[in-house]
């Protein structure tokens, strides 16, 4: 009678079976962890393009608004422009800041007839909704708020009386933000008969660059007094701001120049450039430049002003947040926007047919 052996698995075979075991795991973990990797990458990628997008529609709306609420200074010819886009531009390689300057759109603009600087003072011609309108009536004035079912709202108050309000006076090319000392006045111009005016008595002049430049750390342009003789007078609305953080590359925002906020993360570049046009003969000339005009209107020469702005042109350079240069999945993205602010031009209209 024959008795059945005990057989088994050798030591060699199970060292071989352990091998194409270990072997088959590291493939499939290989393959998890790529399938992590691209699943990271990609949404770094989704967070990019979410942070690039939540940027430019922010950006197109403060650039299509600069000027809200502003009028064109009369008596500056054709080719008339606001002071509502100011700039900084960094030098090769360092990011540009911008800032939009916007009126209050309900309350009324008023021509400056003519500044008294010995008591600070403007003297303005009266707008026609603003109340009273007769001189014998007291102040304070008032206007129809058309965003209130036309509720009277005071304009021209103190600044301790309406610590709310300030004012912006601006030309064509600069523009400077003020609070009142004291309530305004209506009388007669003492220098031209029969002529009724508003007079408005400020605090000091700020240049709307000031600040803004110590919050930039950098100077700004348009360091310069508005011509008072062809300005306009109306309560500011904005200062709406950008600049890029280098450290945490965040693009940031400020509503007031004072407390600034991340709208995007992942921004490494933050360039700015203007499509001006000027006619310095008989042609219109169109051009992209990076600060915000070339004035050739006039015949001393060029001049940067805002008056040939056309078009701003944003470049946002974009990468994968929270992810190193390393990682297979790092990305990086160049973004180019252009946007035609809508109010800047109401002479030209922006058609670069009609004449300048």
């Amino acid at each position: 009678m024959k008795h059945q052996g005990n057989e088994g698995f050798s030591i060699m075979e199970l060292m071989i079976g352990a091998l194409l075991t270990i072997g088959m795991m590291g493939v499939v973990f290989g393959l998890m962890s790529r399938n992590q990797q691209v699943f990271v990458a990609q949404s770094g990628v989704v967070d990019m393009n979410q942070n690039v997008r939540t940027a430019v529609d922010l950006l197109t709306r403060d650039l299509q608004s600069a000027g809200t609420g502003l009028v064109v200074p009369s008596g500056i010819g054709t080719g008339g422009c606001l002071a509502a886009v100011f700039y900084t531009a960094g030098v090769t390689g360092v990011p540009d800041s911008i800032m939009i300057v916007t009126g209050d759109n309900v309350a009324p603009t008023a021509q400056v007839k003519r500044q008294v600087s010995a008591s600070s003072q403007f003297l303005l011609l009266p707008p026609p909704d603003v109340k009273p309108a007769d001189v014998t009536v007291a102040p304070p004035f008032t206007y129809a708020d058309f965003g209130n079912n036309n509720a009277a709202t005071s304009i021209y108050r103190s600044a301790a009386t309406d610590p709310n309000r300030k004012y912006l006076v601006y030309d064509q090319n600069s523009a400077m933000v003020f609070t009142l000392a004291a309530d305004a006045t209506r009388s007669k111009d003492p220098l031209v008969t029969g002529v009724d005016v508003i007079t408005i008595q400020y605090n000091a002049l700020t240049n709307v660059a000031a600040p803004y430049a110590t919050l930039m750390g950098t100077a700004i342009d348009g360091n310069v007094v508005p011509n008072y003789n062809q300005a306009v007078v109306a309560v500011l609305g904005t200062t709406v701001a950008y600049k890029l953080d280098s450290v945490t590359h965040e693009l940031m925002r400020s509503d007031n120049l004072v407390n600034w906020y991340a709208i995007a993360r992942g921004i490494v570049d933050f360039q700015i450039q203007y499509r001006v046009i000027s006619r310095p003969v008989a042609t219109v000339e169109e051009a992209v430049v990076s600060k915000p005009g070339i004035d050739l209107f006039y015949t001393s020469g060029p001049l940067t002003t805002r008056r040939g702005i056309r078009a701003i042109i944003i470049t946002i350079v974009a990468e994968t947040p929270d992810l190193l240069a390393v990682d297979k999945g790092y990305r990086k993205e160049t973004h180019k926007i252009e946007i035609t602010p809508r109010n800047l031009n109401f002479s030209d209209n922006n058609n670069l047919s009609a004449g300048l």
